[in-house]
């Protein structure tokens, strides 16, 4: 019988040697399973989380003081007593999607357009919904509803408004009559 440099059958050490590389590959195939059966859906996919909102278009009496109404209008979420301005700041991470419903309770043609990045133009929320035909409900006529999706690339604090020029107003006028929040 032959023998290794450290006293072990030749035989003995090729044994090991065959009984360490099944072992492994045993290892190896049942983190395979594993990894597919807490995957959940078989894919390796994750599911990525959605943040939802529904938004309302109403208006708001705000009273500053001395007899000076501000008939404003404003965004509320849909199970909100009323509307604020600024509207509601809306939460989203890197990685999710969020999703605005809006319901436009106003006279007028409405919007909501974000500063966000990453968007298809369906969500636009502006003129360009028009001017491409793509969209085009984004421009939420009174009494509809749109529901625009974002995906943010980068974090921080952006901001959403009306992009709206209906009723013989610009859009900043939309802004100023309090159509305006944040998303951070």
């Amino acid at each position: 019988m032959a023998y290794t440099s450290d006293g072990m059958a030749a035989s003995g050490k090729w044994r090991l040697t065959i009984f360490a590389f099944l072992f492994l590959g045993a290892a190896a195939v049942i983190a395979a399973i594993l990894a597919v059966v807490m995957s959940g859906d078989g894919n390796g996919a994750e599911a990525q989380t959605i943040r939802e909102y529904n938004l309302e278009v109403v208006p708001k009496d705000i009273d500053f003081g001395g007899g000076n109404i501000w008939h404003a209008w404003t965004y509320k979420l849909a199970d909100a007593p009323e509307g604020t301005v600024p509207g509601p700041t809306l939460e989203v991470t890197v990685g999710e999607k969020l999703r605005v419903t809006v319901t436009n309770k106003l006279d007028v043609i409405h919007s909501f357009h974000t500063h966000l990045a990453n968007y298809d133009m369906e969500s636009d929320g502006s003129q360009a919904n028009i001017i491409t035909g793509k969209g085009v409900g984004a421009m939420i006529p009174p009494g509809k509803s749109w529901t625009y999706e974002f995906e943010p690339t980068e974090s921080g604090i952006f901001y959403y408004h009306c992009h709206s020029a209906d009723g013989g107003l610009m859009i900043t006028q939309h802004i100023h009559q309090g159509l305006y929040g944040a998303i951070r």
